[in-house]
């Protein structure tokens, strides 16, 4: 979840607010893409949203999806930029941009709501995390008790440890992965797939190792949670990419490339010789083409941060907060208290509340490419 600190921009060399568009899982440039931006920062603008930028209500500001950055506002494919220069008076707290994308000229127009935080003017801009300042200070949080640059580094504290914990990680991250190729129609990917940008193979030519590039039309990628909507089966379980054959296509044959049928192509055998670009990460399913952190996986992240608030020379604050959970009992005049026993030495926090949610989310043993 992002945030851009007063006095900062949104663009190309600080991509706070950015859109992916995704069409069938596969990155692709948008016909026509605009936003909106609103102030959603107390109950009464959340309940009426205040639109900050453009300043006339009610109109859009237009993205440049065709041209590259600086030119442009496009970052890659399928990867635009908002353009937005925070004003030093704007409101602190939650914020939203609203994106309106049409795939191609004469589609439905789709919209995409995104929260985001404005910070003071010392915290800085971030593009990840499991959570935003605003959440803390909604949970009461004041601004004596961390500052918003001190939130924010606890944010991505805890959300790092909640990565580490479950060998998975819950926003939308792009990246590379170079794979095994195992001879076979399906090749499983470690993490689960939002969109694919490009699938390579490096097949070993007389003299140089050389690429071949991978015609998205031959393979199904499967997310079906996100352009289906699909939890049963949970593609996020099972990640992959299969070539489509002969047997799929009810009798229809095709040859996309001279002497080889669709029965033909798989993944070929060999070590670190399919590379795969695309957007990956454990979303939860939200309408939109990319999805959203889990909502528990938001609200653990809270939980983290609200015991790392006291300072590590306030050990007695630190205690209380890391052991309150544990109470059975407690002395007020002799300021005497009895802890319930730990039940898991050494498993994650100790606090079930957190280490029941980390456990239900962890990546399965031996998920991963073969």
């Amino acid at each position: 979840m992002p945030a851009i600190a007063r006095g900062q921009a949104s663009d190309g060399t600080n991509p706070v607010l950015a859109l992916f568009t995704p069409v069938r899982g596969v990155l692709a440039d948008p016909a026509e893409v605009a936003f909106q931006i609103f102030d959603v920062s107390d109950d009464a603008k959340r309940g009426k949203p205040v639109q900050v930028f453009p300043p006339a209500p009610d109109t859009r500001a237009l993205v440049n999806s065709t041209e590259p950055w600086p030119a442009g506002d496009k970052l890659g494919p399928g990867h635009v930029v908002a353009r937005w220069s925070v004003p030093a008076e704007e409101a602190l707290g939650a914020h939203e941009v609203r994106w309106f994308v049409r795939s191609a000229p004469g589609a439905v127009e789709q919209v995409v709501t995104v929260d985001f935080d404005v910070l003071a003017a010392d915290a800085g801009s971030y593009l990840s995390g499991y959570a935003l300042v605003s959440d803390l200070r909604a949970e009461g949080v004041s601004t004596a008790e961390a500052t918003d640059a001190r939130l924010a580094r606890l944010i991505r504290l805890a959300s790092q440890y909640v990565d580490r914990m479950t060998g998975r990680f819950f926003e939308s991250r792009s990246m590379t992965l170079t794979l095994d190729g195992n001879g076979g129609r399906i090749l499983l990917l470690g993490h689960p797939i939002i969109a694919v940008r490009d699938v390579t193979l490096l097949v070993a030519m007389p003299v140089e190792v050389g690429e071949l590039p991978i015609t998205q039309d031959f393979f199904r990628v499967y997310n079906r949670h996100l352009t289906q909507g699909l939890l049963e089966p949970d593609d996020r379980e099972n990640p992959r990419l299969e070539f489509f054959h002969e047997s799929d296509l009810l009798g229809v044959h095709s040859t996309p490339a001279a002497s080889l049928g669709l029965g033909s192509l798989v993944w070929l055998r060999g070590v670190q010789n399919v590379v795969v670009s695309g957007l990956f990460g454990f979303t939860e399913p939200d309408g939109s083409a990319v999805g959203r952190t889990p909502d528990l996986i938001r609200h653990v992240t809270k939980l983290l941060v609200l015991r790392e608030i006291p300072a590590m020379t306030d050990t007695a604050q630190r205690e209380d907060r890391q052991k309150r959970w544990r109470i059975v009992s407690e002395r007020t005049r002799d300021q005497g208290y009895n802890l319930d026993p730990l039940r898991a030495q050494g498993g994650f926090t100790g606090d079930p509340e957190v280490d029941a949610v980390i456990a239900s989310y962890q990546r399965p043993p031996q998920l991963g490419a073969a």
